[in-house]
């Protein structure tokens, strides 16, 4: 199955160009260029610009294990479609021969000039390789060559092998290889969109929910990828993407996304481009990931300062986990390194020490109180840590906030399960916003309408890049049969939005405000309904979002809503319901019981059919702490939890920017066509993006 990069249609595997839109699924553009590319190949021939997928890979003995299943065994499996990159590896070398096989192919290799060469294996597949001119081409040797057949998708790339070649520490064989078929879908992505269909978002964290998830698949999956699923959930950028994993009796294959051409963050911190509160920053989120990461013993993932990478942007992310001896790879500690043996609190403030000693001259003195405190310190806790941080948040000028004191979270995070957090000021970055709307597949109109009113200042200079925004986002769901529902939703939104641009200039607009934009709609649908002769009165639900910088005011009435999306708390419904349901079950009764009653789905409230007096919209205040994807739909793309199921899918690479926000807003309203349709279908999403407020005193 070929999922197309334009229209995400899914495609038979023989399929060269999309069936719906006909995206070429053998080829990319250059980003650099233009220019087309095979995905077989790893660099522009125009160029030369890095075009191809590469990924990294973690190849790594494990004896005493049950047979990987045979090739009728998986042909029964029906959930995995045959012949995507299946561990069919029956014959499959071991690490060690295939250990011994590339310091062969490297030793043959002279250090004349490097060419590339094409060598054929069995079938279509090709793999790129280095080869010194001066010398005679060598033949890939059997166990490289058995390898690769078995999985003809993966390519060795022999011009990235390292040229001394050994497990490492942790008992990894470390590889790059190149995907030929980058667009296939995965057995791992297959059994993922499994796994999110069948549990609660919040269980994902949970040890216990995704062990037993994986020990219930067909195919057998390493076991590291227990840690890599659940702590993406706290932690989505800060770990690399795990695109594919299987295992044998020889070995575990994982790859991952490739960070190692990354710069360290040690690297980073001493060119002396990041500010202070960067720098304050990226310490708390190893102090963060410690907490968190313990059930999985994975502390060395922030202890090893070759592991710790920083993005294009800024973005502090791990190259991949490493684990204390015997947890997942069964690796070898490095002798006398107690830091590895059984970690503590006092590695990570040594691993602090180490990356502050580049710091120049301006920086240094003011991270001079944290370094005093951390050469100071013996047998250090985590709180204390937690305490050295929070004390220099309240030292730095650009941390400083200009009415009231910088208020700390104090929790270790050891009583309460969570990570400890240091709460810094945040100013407004970026602010995007995108709509779409649909009939869906069973309507033949629209009774949805949505407005965006946005308006941006942006000051950007060499001490500071800062985004004023003000943002009105509505979406109005109408009913009320014939032209009603259209009539409804639309003079719901222009209400909205003519008082508010007459009413909002300068100060963020306070619940009373707010209520009473939603009154004045309210009041043009009711004396439109009074107008009207006969029984058939129109209405329309409403959900509102008010952003200013970084607060954001919520309100609604309906059944159209509002969700939130975030890095550290995921997925979360901001509106509830106003139906008959959602009421009993506000009342105290068993939702089973509540949603049973023939009306449990009919509104308890909507703008149009009564007064004012009658109607109770729901406001609420929030505030953008870190970035955040607000998005607000119909029930025509909320229907059967479609946004909760496929979250990660489509919602956090919204969040992420690995999707743009047109394209993302564009792909739900498929997705909900695909899987609902019964409804009309709206969405507006919300991106906001905010980084600690930094000042020019601090360059």
């Amino acid at each position: 199955m070929i999922k197309c990069p334009q229209c995400n249609y899914h495609n038979i595997d023989d399929h060269r160009f999309c069936q719906q839109c006909g995206t070429s699924l053998t080829q990319k553009h250059c980003a650099n260029c233009g220019h087309l590319v095979d995905f077989e190949v790893t660099h522009c021939p125009q160029c030369d610009h890095l075009t191809g997928t590469i990924w990294w890979t973690l190849i790594t003995p494990l004896p005493n294990l049950d047979p990987s299943p045979t090739l009728a065994e998986l042909s029964a499996v029906e959930t995995i479609p045959m012949g995507e990159s299946v561990a069919l590896l029956d014959e499959e070398p071991s690490t060690e021969e295939l250990l011994d096989s590339i310091e062969r192919l490297v030793g043959d290799q002279s250090d004349g000039e490097i060419d590339t060469v094409e060598l054929s294996f069995s079938g279509s597949s090709t793999a790129v390789l280095e080869q010194s001119s001066d010398s005679k081409i060598p033949s890939l040797s059997p166990a490289i060559q058995s390898f690769l057949d078995q999985n003809p998708r993966y390519q060795l790339l022999a011009s990235m092998v390292p040229q001394d070649p050994k497990l490492a520490e942790n008992g990894n064989l470390e590889l790059t290889i190149l995907d030929t078929q980058p667009l296939q879908v995965s057995p791992l992505a297959i059994m993922l969109n499994q796994l999110e269909g069948a549990i609660n978002p919040a269980d994902m964290g949970q040890p216990e929910t995704i062990k037993g998830f994986l020990e219930a698949q067909p195919l057998p999956f390493p076991i590291v990828l227990e840690p890599y699923l659940a702590l993406r959930q706290q932690f989505p950028l800060l770990l690399p993407h795990v695109h594919d994993a299987w295992q044998s009796e020889q070995q575990a294959v994982i790859l991952l996304e490739n960070r190692a051409d990354l710069p360290s963050l040690k690297e980073v911190i001493a060119e002396g481009q990041a500010s202070p509160t960067q720098i304050l920053y990226w310490l708390e989120q190893t102090l963060n990931f410690a907490v968190v990461c313990a059930p999985w013993q994975c502390l060395p993932s922030v202890l090893n300062k070759e592991n710790l990478k920083v993005d294009q942007g800024q973005i502090l992310c791990l190259q991949q986990l490493l684990f204390e001896p015997g947890q997942f790879w069964p690796g070898k500690s490095e002798k006398g390194s107690t830091s590895i043996q059984s970690p503590t609190w006092d590695d990570l403030r040594y691993v602090w020490l180490d990356l502050l000693q580049g710091l120049g001259a301006s920086l240094l003195e003011q991270f001079q109180p944290l370094l005093d405190n951390l050469q100071s310190a013996e047998n250090v806790t985590q709180a204390e840590l937690l305490e050295y941080l929070n004390e220099l948040s309240q030292r730095l000028p650009s941390l400083q906030p200009s009415t009231t004191p910088t208020q700390v979270h104090q929790s270790s995070g050891a009583e309460t399960g969570a990570a400890p957090t240091l709460i810094l000021p945040n100013q407004l970055v970026h602010l995007a916003a995108a709509g779409q709307t649909d009939d869906g597949r069973d309507r033949h109109h629209n009774e949805d309408y949505f407005a965006i009113d946005q308006r941006l200042q942006q000051i950007c200079n060499p001490h500071q890049n800062q985004v004023s925004g003000q943002g009105l986002y509505i979406l109005c769901d109408g009913m009320g049969g014939h032209a009603g529902g259209e009539i409804a939703s639309s003079l719901a939104t222009e209400t909205l939005t003519q008082y508010f641009q007459a009413h909002w200039q300068t100060e963020f607009p306070d619940t009373a405000m707010v209520k009473d934009a939603i009154y004045a709609a309210n009041h043009a649908l009711f004396q439109l309904n009074e107008e009207k002769a006969g029984n058939n009165r129109m209405g329309t639900t409403l959900v509102m979002a008010l952003v200013q910088d970084t607060h954001i005011q919520i309100a609604h009435v309906g059944d159209s809503r509002l969700y939130r999306l975030t890095h550290q708390s995921g997925l979360e419904q901001i509106t509830v319901d106003h139906e008959v349901g959602q009421r009993e079950i506000q009342r105290g009764t068993d939702p089973a019981v509540a949603y049973a009653r023939p009306d449990a789905y009919q509104l308890t409230q909507a703008l149009g059919p009564r007064e004012n007096e009658a109607l109770e919209p729901d406001i609420q205040l929030l505030t953008a702490s870190e970035d955040t994807l607000l998005l607000i739909c119909s029930d025509g793309l909320t229907d059967n939890h479609l946004l909760e199921v496929h979250c990660d899918q489509y919602l956090l690479p919204m969040l992420n920017s690995q999707v743009p926000l047109q394209q993302g807003v564009n792909e739900l309203v498929t997705l909900a066509n695909e899987h609902n349709g019964h409804d009309n279908i709206t969405v507006i999403a919300i991106l906001m993006r905010v980084q600690p407020q930094r000042s020019a005193q601090t360059y």
